[in-house]
């Protein structure tokens, strides 16, 4: 294992690449290392996600570049003025808090010094959450928030409400909608920066709010940052952080 941490810092700190390639290195290090933590396999990947999902955010997110397929009519009025009841970026959006799970997706602004086996990230809002120094994914943690932070991306986070510890942390996908399709128990979601199948299951207990603000945005081009993990599939929608 500390062979794979060697291996992500050499590529971190050693190689000069494009970001895009950074990134999938190193989440490919974390998906190295949770495997050889973990004594269960992962969860089910759907036919075709031979990769991470999360690498999508690099090949896609990066470019500035948005698919001709998007009718352009939905973006705006004709007169160019957003049409300001269909877009899902008003400020009356609120995060779904059913389920057990808190996930914090924002923009990170700094990551402190390690202080009392706690490293505090602080987050654009003003918010500071804290990765566990004893959690060997902390040091890829660290390197994937303060890239994020160099590249002005959104970070997700799972904390502990009560200690603000963080459980988990991806990478999230930020873009365009380009197809929904409904299965019995999931919907499939198809995104414009990614070539991978994102599945939202119907037993989330945000299932509704999250599916309403896909459909939405699946209809008038909004960016919206989706959330995945490999063992639950789509985690959080939401409009993205201005």
């Amino acid at each position: 294992m500390q062979r794979l941490y060697q291996l992500h810092f050499y590529c971190e700190k050693e190689l000069i690449m494009p970001y895009d390639v950074k990134i999938i290195l190193i989440i490919l290090s974390v998906l190295l290392v949770s495997a050889c933590s973990k004594s269960t396999s992962p969860g089910e990947i759907l036919p075709g996600d031979n990769v991470n999902d999360n690498s999508d955010i690099a090949d896609g997110g990066m470019d500035g570049s948005a698919d001709t397929d998007v009718d352009s009519d939905s973006d705006s009025d004709s007169d160019g003025d957003a049409d300001s009841d269909s877009s899902v970026d008003g400020g009356g959006w609120q995060p779904c808090t059913k389920g057990d799970d808190v996930w914090i997706v924002h923009k990170a602004e700094s990551v402190g010094e390690e202080d009392n086996g706690q490293v505090p990230v602080n987050m654009a809002n003003g918010d500071t959450y804290f990765l566990d120094a004893d959690n060997k994914l902390t040091d890829v943690w660290t390197d994937m928030i303060e890239l994020s932070i160099d590249n002005d991306r959104h970070v997700s986070l799972m904390i502990d409400t009560d200690t603000d510890i963080i459980l988990d942390f991806e990478v999230p996908l930020e873009g365009q909608i380009e197809s929904l399709v409904e299965e019995q128990d999931e919907v499939r979601v198809m995104m414009l920066v990614s070539a991978a199948v994102h599945v939202l299951y119907k037993n989330h207990p945000c299932f509704d709010e999250f599916y309403d603000l896909l459909l939405q945005a699946e209809q008038t081009g909004d960016i919206l940052v989706v959330t995945e993990t490999m063992e639950n599939g789509i985690v959080d929608v939401r409009p993205p952080v201005d």
